[in-house]
Order: C-alpha cells, then structure tokens, then sequence
C-alpha cells in the first residue's frame, strides 16, 4: 500500500499549522470591521469562520457564508444584517485579491483562460463599489433599494435596507482600506499561498493548479489523477484542508484551548486591535433600535429628509436617545455626546438657515429680562455631496432635570399654577416688545407681510383641497361651508384692512404652549424655547396670536392626535380642547383686551388665522390627512372672524 513519505508528512503537517494560522488572521481581519464594543468573545468569529468553511464543503452557492453570518450574529447578538455586510465586505476585498492572484498564478500561453475569470472579479467589485457609493450618496439609489424592499414584510424589509446601508458605510466609507485591514490581509494571504505551497509539495502536484482548485471546491478538486494512489492524496487533501476546520470547531465545542483563545484575545495584552476606527456605522448613532429603524425608513424612502439629514450629519459624535415629535422643519433630539445629555436641533436647506437665526436670537436676548432657554454650541455641517444643501445646521440645549413642557404641566397640575405661569410669560414678552417698540412699520412691508403670508398661502391651501373635493360646497363636523368664503383671503384690499396697528417690536414669534418649558430649577421656574423671529412684519400681536393659536382650537392636541375623515364633501375633525385650555384662552382674552383694547384684539384673531394659513401648506406636506385637518381649522377660524368680526 502505498504512503506519503516522511518529508511529505512534513510538507502536509506544515501546510495544515500554516492554514490553521491563515485562519486565525483572517478572523482577526474580520473583527477589524466590527465595533470595538461589540466583539465581547472574538473566538466567535473564528468558530463562525470554520463552521462557514464546512458548509461551503457541502453546500452548493457558498451558502456557508449565510451560515456563518447567522452563527456569529446570534453568538454576538449583533444584528444579523450588520453581520452579513461584514462578512460581504471583506469577501468583496477577497474577490478582487483572488483576481488578481489567479491571472498571475495562471499567466502562461496554456492557461491564459484565467484572465476572463480574473477580469469578470474585478468587474464585479467595481460595480459593488459603485452599488455602495451610490447608497451612500444618491437618493434615487436609495429610493429604488426602498420599492424593491417593499415587495416584502416589514421586518424583512428593514433588515434589507439595514443591510445595504451598513455594507455602504464599510465599503465607500473606506473600512477596506484602513492600514490594518491591509496589513491583516497581507499577512492572511500570505499564509494561504504558504500553506498551498507546502501542500503542493507534500502531493507533487504544481503549485498553480492547486492554488485554482483550492480557490474552488477544495474537497472534490482533482489535483493527482493517477487512480492508483489518488485515495492517498484525496486523504492528505481532507486532512489539510479539514483538520484546520475541525479543530476549530471542536474546541468551540468544549470550550476549552485556552491558548488559543488568549491569542484571539491577544489585544489586551499586544493592542493588536487598538485603535480601530470603525464604530459600527449609523447603528451606533441611536440608543434605540425604534429610532434607527426610524432614521433607515426616512434616508431610504425620503418621507423625511431632515431626519435622514440628521442621522448623517449632525450625529458624528453622538448617540441618539429619543427623537421627539414635533410640528416644525427641524428635528429634535436627545442627544448624548462626551458623556453629557443634550437637547439637539437639526435642520437642513431654508429651515438650517432659520435654526441659525434661532439661536442668534436666543443668544442675543437671553441676557435681556426674559427667561431663555440656555444655548450651547452650534455647527454648520459640510455638504454631504455636491448637490447636497449648504445650509444644514444645529445647535445644542442642555438637558434640564427636572423640566415638563407646559402642555403636560397644564394638563397635570391646579389651573391656578398654569395661569400664573402664562401671566409671567406674557408680561416679560410684553416687556420686551416694549423696549423694542418701534411706532410705525412702512405700509409696503405690511402688504408684504399678507401677500407671502396670507395670500400665498391660501392658494395653495385651495389647489390641495380642490383635489379632495368634488364641489365647492363642504362641511365640517355637519356645519355647512363654501370655497367661496376664501375669497376674502385672496383679496389684497381685504387683507390691507385687517391691518391697522402699524407698531413693530422685537417677537419670539412662536409664542405656543409647546414652547414653554416648566422647571422649577431654572430663573423663575419656567423659559422659553423655538423662537421664529422672522415673520416680515413683527407686529406685537405676533405672539398674542400664537398663545390664541394654541388655546383656541387646542392646537397642541391637534397636531398630536388628529382623526380627520372625508366622506365625499363631509369632513369629520372632532375637536379635543380641554376644559383647562377653554379657560385660559378666556384668561388670554380677557388679558389682551385689558392691555391692549378691542382693535388689537380683533387684530391678534386675524394674525391667528394667518398663522393657520401658514401651518396648513406644511401640514400637508408632512401628511396629507394631517394638511386636511388643518384646513378644516382654518375653514372654522375664518367662519368665526368674519361673523365676529368683518362688518
């Protein structure tokens, strides 16, 4: 019976512990492109990388490389598509190294029929790369991942994006290329090509052939066709490249080989993992899976631009606990950056340039007599891409424990507290119009200030709902309406009228319930947030309007819980204004006609009723049901001014 000879035992033992090490390197590889926080035992890899060899022995389509994927997914509890880009990740860089060894390795006249082979590698990894620039950076890209995705369930279309992001932040953001990847690969590799070297040594067979045959199915390779001793060398094949495989998988198995698992651990003692700069990607940025699915939806779909914005861009350092609804542009979040909790703003495109105005003003007037809320550092982010906007921008709030909105405080505790509260709002708000107070504003800028704000407005408001409605006629909640009625606020004569009070001032602008902040801690236990001092004509009674805005028709509530239907040219809108609210708006009233008398408070209504015409063509951008609602509202305000008011 023929057997290998002493220096092919040699040769095949040599092979075996070379292959074994090529192994290890290449878990070591991998784990470059995890999170350092989230490789708790990196043997997992290793175990995950045998297990996926020996399915690979049997399996047809590499389905080993599923396998491995789920394996290390559950052992790590990492999310199993960020695991499954790792692993496409790094077989991408393999593919394109096997290219180009395989056209060297095979360069001669007889087998110059690798280079097809070779070439159509490299093909393929250009075109993932591209794949990956593109969901980085392209919308569109991104949007068609989006409807091909929708063709499945929810969880199975979350994990697709997740993974087509994840894959996207390791490949155009560069992972592959970081020096100790490469490092890691060069000296994987070259513990490959030894170990084949070796083998071929140990079986007589060309170096070349077993270098292609080991690239392909391994275990039915055909390197020594001679039937006379081809049982012997199928054994040493099965040996070198099994016993690699085996003993990995039965010390996973008994959990024992402590050697070697202090090599895979070898970071504590060399920092052979120190310092690598892969986070995790966008994962990483949120507390909550809820909000990174949120944010996935939102960069992938395009429903909402400024959160995808904001996971990109204003998160570079930080990690998200909680996004908060809100009826703005701009998104609000919970933020925690160097160990420090903060209330962040976001906004991109116009809205970032008012967010910088915002914190301008707040800056400016919080060492006045007015309780502001305290302003942190602000940033102008870069352009993600050429035709990216330039005007992305956020700034930062501290975390104030404890604090309450004003709308959960009103709702929660005496009313006496509550109208106590507003009285002290509303008397330093009147306190600085005054010391801003300037006593004629030039009719033009008036005129201005009802055409952008009114007029504008009120004709998109009746384009959208002229789509929904099949006449002019409509009610809402059973009450008769006519488009018709809109006609007042397409009239430049009408408007001009409504406007008597030519007095300007300095106005926070958005003076809602929401806006308030309740804490007992802080100045006089409440302060101000979210001002919008640009509003072309800054008349005083800006901010009257905006606490009647809240307190009227219960705009906190609305904007929180709207269930508007349309039954033909029936809208149903059940209005939700609690009791509280009823009497603090009596209490606004009654405030606003002592200080101010009977003109200003039909004028402050008026300036109400635009402020509706300016949330309606947002409402419906945001959600066309929730534009509807807020026509309806407006429908129902211009209703009550014209009968109180327009003689």
């Amino acid at each position: 019976m023929p057997t290998l000879s002493a220096s092919a035992v040699f040769y095949l033992l040599a092979a075996v512990t070379a292959l074994l090490l090529a192994h290890v390197v290449r878990a070591a590889r991998w784990a470059v492109l995890f999170s350092p926080d989230d490789l708790l035992k990196r043997f997992h890899l290793l175990l995950g990388l045998a297990l996926g060899y020996a399915a690979n022995a049997v399996l047809p389509l590499r389905l080993g490389e599923v396998l491995r994927a789920w394996f290390v997914s559950r052992r790590t509890s990492q999310r199993l598509p960020y695991v499954a880009a790792t692993v496409v990740a790094e077989r991408l860089s393999d593919v394109l190294v096997v290219s180009l060894l395989s056209a060297t390795v095979a360069w001669d006249g007889s087998r110059s029929r690798a280079w097809p082979i070779s070439v159509l590698g490299v093909v393929a990894v250009a075109l993932a790369v591209v794949f990956c620039l593109g969901v980085q950076r392209s919308p569109r890209v991104r949007r068609g991942i989006w409807n091909l995705a929708s063709a499945f369930n929810n969880t199975v279309r979350f994990r697709l994006i997740d993974f087509a992001w994840t894959l996207g932040e390791l490949v155009a953001g560069g992972a592959l290329l970081r020096m100790r990847y490469l490092v890691a690969s060069v000296l994987m590799w070259a513990l490959y090509l030894l170990s084949y070297l070796l083998f071929a040594h140990a079986v007589n067979a060309r170096f070349d052939q077993t270098f292609t045959e080991m690239m392909g199915a391994p275990l039915r390779s055909r390197l020594v066709p001679d039937g006379q001793i081809q049982w012997l060398h199928a054994s040493a094949l099965a040996l070198f490249a099994g016993l690699p495989v085996l003993a990995v998988i039965a010390y996973g198995g008994l959990k024992q080989w402590p050697r070697f698992l202090r090599l895979m651990q070898a970071r504590r003692r060399y920092g052979w993992y120190a310092g690598r700069a892969v986070r995790g990607g966008a994962r990483h940025r949120f507390k909550a899976e809820a909000e990174y699915d949120y944010f996935l939806v939102s960069l992938f779909s395009g429903d909402n631009k400024g959160a995808s914005r904001f996971g990109l861009e204003a998160l570079e350092q930080g990690t998200v606990h909680k996004l908060y609804d809100g009826g703005s542009e701009a998104i609000t979040a919970l933020v925690e950056q160097a160990d420090l909790l903060v209330i962040r703003k976001f906004a991109s495109g116009e809205a970032g340039q008012k967010l910088k105005l915002q914190r301008d003003w707040l800056l400016q007037h919080r060492a006045a007599d007015l309780a502001l809320v305290q302003v942190l550092a602000g940033h102008a982010t870069p352009k993600m891409s050429p035709s990216a906007s330039p005007h992305a921008y956020y700034y930062d709030m501290p975390l104030v424990v404890p604090s309450n909105d004003f709308f959960d405080f009103i709702h929660s505790t005496p009313f006496e507290g509550s109208r106590t509260i507003l009285a002290e709002v509303l008397e330093q708000v009147s306190a600085l119009h005054m010391r801003h107070h300037r006593q004629h504003t030039a009719r033009a800028t008036i005129d201005k200030y009802l055409d952008e704000k009114a007029a504008a407005n009120a004709t998109r408001v009746l384009a959208f709902v002229r789509t929904l409605l099949p006449e002019a006629h409509y009610q809402v909640n059973g009450r008769p309406y006519h488009l018709d009625d809109w006609n007042r606020l397409l009239d430049p004569a009408w408007l001009s009228c409504q406007v008597e009070l030519e007095c300007s001032t300095v106005v926070h602008g958005d003076l809602t319930i929401e806006n308030i902040i309740v804490a007992p801690g802080v100045g006089p236990g409440w302060y101000l947030i979210d001002p919008n001092p640009d509003n072309v004509f800054n008349s005083p009674l800006i901010d009257w309007a905006k606490m009647l805005q809240s307190l009227h028709l219960g705009y906190e509530g609305l904007n929180r819980h709207h269930h508007c239907t349309l039954d033909g040219c029936r809208i149903s809108l059940p209005f939700t204004r609690s009791q509280v609210y009823t009497q603090l708006h009596q209490f606004v009233e009654a405030l606003l006609l002592q200080q101010l008398g009977e003109r200003a408070l039909r004028e402050a209504y008026f300036h109400e009723l635009v402020h509706y015409l300016r949330l309606v063509p947002y409402k419906i951008r945001q959600n066309p049901q929730k534009g509807l609602a807020f026509f309806a509202c407006t429908s129902v305000l211009l209703r009550e001014y014209r009968e109180r008011w327009d003689a």
